[in-house]
């Protein structure tokens, strides 16, 4: 420690430097880890996003935020569990960083022409049309979005990519921005029919 006030804030600007570094790293690891070839997996939207609301209930909390779900369907959807986890915890951190504290984010699933709908909504628009169309180049952080590493949509957009699927960022209204990602189903086996015997 040090009673220096200039020794301190360079090492508080050291210290902010470093942490940014790291999430950089981490961002990139995820970002080609969700550029590989697909797998087999799958996962179960419907308990992916009530995981999602358990984990982000308290840093809502703490920001002042409410967040609810909106379950309109589930089933399986072809990706895996920890990359649909990426996806959800990517949109809501990014709808609890830009949106008014003491408003509301709401996370959707839905089963949309066989496959899975995700939908975050927050009240941090309305967003410009070059933002939307570019939300989610990599390194972009339009307008007064200048903190973080600018790679968490890329990340959302990437593993959607990789699964068949697609996302989108667009104003619903005159304040409040939905960040949409779809994904392809995947339909239980039917089990074989019992042989006669």
């Amino acid at each position: 420690k040090t009673d220096d006030p200039a020794i301190r804030r360079d090492l508080e600007a050291a210290e902010r430097e470093s942490a940014r570094l790291e999430e950089l790293v981490s961002d990139l690891l995820e970002l080609a880890s969700s550029e590989q070839p697909a797998d087999d997996e799958t996962a179960d939207l419907g308990e992916a996003v009530r995981d999602a609301l358990e984990r982000w209930r308290a840093p809502a909390d703490e920001t002042g935020h409410t967040i609810r779900l909106d379950e309109q369907g589930g089933g399986l959807v072809r990706a895996g569990a920890t990359e649909v986890a990426a996806i959800l915890d990517n949109l809501i951190e990014n709808a609890l960083k830009y949106s008014p504290r003491g408003s509301k984010v709401i996370v959707e699933s839905a089963r949309v022409d066989g496959g899975g709908r995700i939908g975050v909504v927050s009240e941090s628009g309305p967003i410009d049309p070059e933002l939307s169309r570019r939300a989610f180049e990599r390194f972009y952080r339009g307008g007064d979005r200048r903190d973080g590493t600018g790679l968490g949509l890329p990340i959302v957009a990437a593993i959607a990519r990789r699964r068949g699927g697609a996302a989108r960022i667009e104003n619903t209204d005159g304040r409040r921005v939905r960040a949409e990602v779809t994904l392809p189903g995947e339909t239980l086996p039917t089990p074989n029919p019992p042989r006669l015997r």
